[in-house]
Parts: structure tokens; sequence; C-alpha cells
């Protein structure tokens, strides 16, 4: 069917029959895999990511190596018992003296001068069992024992904010995938009607100027299109990847099911409070991030190494008994020893200069902390007062979306009936397209604003699912 338009449109030029073809192919393909797919909310997904990814197994492994540190640190006031066995031939002359010595049974006749000196070899066994009590170290175990329990607590720290940044990754990634559809959608609804208009422009010949512009317009936008929506489904299939390689267990084929922006973001992630007039800093600029907690937590045993440091300077102290049963040649003796003891390192160069690089690297530690709670607090005022004009500015776009979206259809109107030209009509179409495109970028820039304050809460919000259900 031919539209009749005023006589400055008429010329003859159709849409190739296969492209036709193609076209109506590629709608039926869409339409059967979007019957194929299944619908996942973003709990469900993240349900078959929580625990699987080799980030998530490693800090776990190194956590319980940090528990398992702790405890056996924190043993060491017992006492160590021990059991010395050996056995052994000499003819030296002190080792054979005392051997009977030893056997409790030494004669007269063993201090002559030529068994003295000229011993014959003598088989000896000797067996011990003793027990060492320390009662003071300086302060050195103790201080081992607090920076073991202080790697322990950042570990935790570290393991939850490793889960949290799987999971911040895992929800930009979703929602990213929710928006690009929802671009791609817009502009396959926009191709629909570029293909179904130029399958029925008649007035694209050379010799008419003014058709032949508006057909070239009209062909130069559906390229655009086509290079957007090719872009579009390249970025939908790389976030598809990222969630399918850390996940286990998901469908061949699954949309989104959570997929307006706004309320997911209320739903899945975690604000920061604060008023950024007046000065107010952000509850992440006094908590600060998982990650920053994990590193404040760390920075504490930096502290605890001076007290480690100093101890190298001071006595140790304790106890020790010892009981010995010796074997010989000529019988069996039984010894006990009890006692206690003082060490003191009275100079050891290599010690020396050791407390003041743990007092240098304390200070670093603590400088480094304050480098990035600076760092997070810029980051969290940037991205709220950013969050604040992004929600404006989407609210517009969907207004305007809106009006195009009318503005499209009168102008449909006006050129079906001669009232506009095809340049005209190209240049309303053209600014529908980039007003998605607007509208996609000013979702993604909001998204990863959620992300950074999300992860700047000093909270983490992970749900877990339960019968289908999400819960913070």
């Amino acid at each position: 069917m031919k539209i009749k338009m005023h006589h400055h449109h008429r010329a003859v030029l159709a849409i190739p029959a296969a492209a036709a073809i193609f076209l109506s192919v590629f709608a039926f393909l869409n339409s059967s895999d979007s019957l194929a797919q299944s619908e996942l909310s973003f709990s469900e997904v993240w349900a078959r990511v929580e625990g699987n990814t080799p980030s998530e197994k490693a800090v776990k492994n190194e956590l319980d190596a940090a528990v398992t540190g702790a405890a056996r640190a924190s043993r060491h006031w017992f006492p160590v018992l021990y059991l010395d066995a050996k056995g052994y031939a000499s003819n030296d002359p002190g080792a054979a003296l005392f051997s009977k010595l030893s056997q409790r049974e030494i004669s007269a006749a063993d201090f002559s001068p030529t068994l003295l000196n000229q011993p014959d070899a003598q088989l000896s066994e000797r067996v011990a069992l003793g027990v060492n009590f320390p009662l003071f170290e300086g302060g050195m175990r103790v201080a081992q024992t607090q920076i073991a329990q202080i790697q322990v607590q950042a570990k935790e720290l570290e393991e939850k904010a490793t889960k949290n940044a799987i999971y911040l990754e895992v929800a930009r990634a979703y929602q990213s995938i929710a928006i690009q559809e929802r671009a791609t959608k817009g502009l396959h609804e926009l191709d629909k009607l570029l293909s179904d208009v130029l399958s029925r422009y008649h007035l694209g010949s050379k010799s008419n100027p003014v058709g032949y512009s508006g057909l070239l317009g009209l062909q130069g936008l559906k390229n655009k299109i086509m290079g957007s929506h090719a872009e579009k489904r390249a970025k939908i299939s790389a976030y598809y990847g990222a969630i399918t390689s850390m996940a286990s267990g998901l469908p061949e084929k699954w949309t989104p099911r959570d997929s307006e922006l706004i309320s997911f973001s209320q739903k899945y992630f975690t604000s920061v409070s604060g008023d950024s007039r007046a000065g107010d800093a952000p509850t992440a600029a006094r908590l600060g991030s998982l990650k920053f907690q994990s590193m404040e937590v760390a920075s504490q045993a930096s502290d605890r190494m001076v007290t480690l440091e100093k101890a190298r300077f001071l006595p140790r102290v304790g106890l020790f008994a010892e009981s010995a049963l010796n074997h010989g040649d000529r019988g069996t003796g039984v010894s006990h020893t009890a006692g206690a003891y003082l060490q003191f390192n009275l100079f050891s160069a290599s010690d020396y200069g050791a407390v003041h690089q743990a007092q240098s690297s304390s200070l670093a530690a603590h400088d480094r902390i304050d480098e990035a709670k600076l760092h997070e607090t810029i980051e969290v005022l940037a991205n709220r007062e950013a969050t604040k004009a992004l929600e404006e500015g989407l609210r517009l776009l969907g207004d305007s979306s809106r009006l195009l979206a009318e503005q499209t259809e009168v102008a449909k109107k006006l050129f079906n009936s001669g009232a506009m030209n095809a340049l005209q009509f190209a240049e309303v179409l053209n600014r529908r397209t980039d007003l998605l495109s607007a509208l996609e970028n000013a979702e993604i820039e909001y998204l990863n604003a959620q992300v950074v304050l999300s992860d700047h809460s000093g909270h983490s919000r992970i749900i877990q699912n339960k019968n289908g259900e999400s819960h913070d």
C-alpha cells in the first residue's frame, strides 16, 4: 500500500524485501527467546553466587588460618613438657666417668689414673622427662597473642568486605542488564517505526533533493540505531557472562525481574546518612567501608608490634624441672632437677633500632588510615550530591521521554499527511534516540553512585534467601 502525499514527496525507493524478511525473523526469534527465558529476582541470582567465588573461598580459608593462629598464640602461658631420650657409646674420659656417676655405681677403683685416662668404650642410655614453665617474657608472648586476635578481627571484616564487594558487583551487573534491556526495547520500537516508514517511503530519488535528503536522514538514523543496538547487546552479553562466571546453577536463559532502578536501589543498596550541608560529615566518614574498617583494625597490630619489640630488652623468668633415667653396663640411676631461671640479653646488635622501626611502621599505618578516610569521605560527599542531581535528572528525562513519545505520534501523523517532510521527521526520531541514550547514561551513573554509597556506608546489606524471600 502506498501512502498518498503531496507532490514534493513523489519518488520511488522501497526497502529491499530481504531486509523486511530479516526483520520479521529477528522479531520472531526475539519473541521466542523471551518466552523461553525465566525471570529471576536479584535475591535468586545472589543465592547462586554467594559463597561460590574463589575470592570468598580464599578469604574464608585465611580467616580459618587466623583463628587457628590466635588459638595457638593464646596458649603461650601453658608449660612446655618434653621427653628427651638418647643412647650412645663413648670412650671419652669425661663421658665414661659421669656415666658411672649417673648410674650411681662408681667405686674407688674407677679413680685409677689408667682407668680415668684410658677408659673402655661404654654404652649409655638416658631418658629425661622435663617441664619448662615461663612466668614472664617481657610481654612478648602477650603482644603476639593480641596481634593474632587483631588479625582475626581484621580477617572477619575482610571476609565481610569481600562478600559485600561481590554482592555489589553482582547487583551492578544485574541492574545494568535491566538498564540495557530497557534501552534496547526503546531502540527496537524506534527501529520498527523507522523500518515501517522506509518501507513505504517513495520520494527518495536524487531528482528530488528535499525527498532524497530526507531519505538519507532516515537511513543514517537507522544505521545509528542498529549500531547502538549492537553495542547494547554486547554489553548485555558481557554482564550476563560476568554473573554466570561467579554463579552456580543459573538457568541457561534468564532475565532480571527486579528491573525498576529506584526501587531496586532502595531494596538492595544501603544508604549513607548525614547532612552535607553545614559541614556534617556522612556516616561513612565516621564508620567507613568494610574494607576501611578492616584496615583500621589491622593497623592496631602495628601498635602492638611496638610492645613486642620493647620486650626484646626485658628479662625472661621461668621455672623448670627434669627427671632423668640413666642406664649403663653397671646399672640404672635416677636423678631429679628443679629450679628457676632468668634470661636477659645484655647486648644484641641486631635488636637495636627495632623499637624505632616498629614505631615508624605504626605511624605510617595510621597515616594510611587517615588517607583512606579522607578519600572515602570525598567519594561519599561527591556521590551523594550526584545522586540528588541524578534523581531529579531521571525524573525530567522520564517526563521528556513521555513528551517525545507523544510528539513522535503527532509527527508521524503529520508526515503521513504530508505536512512534515522526511528530514523533519528524522530529526524528531533522532531526538528520541538521543534521549534514550541520555536516559541510559543517567541510569548507569545513578547505579554506580548507589554502589559507591552502599560500599562506603559501613554496613553490609547481604540478603539471605529463604523460600524465595529476600531479607536485609
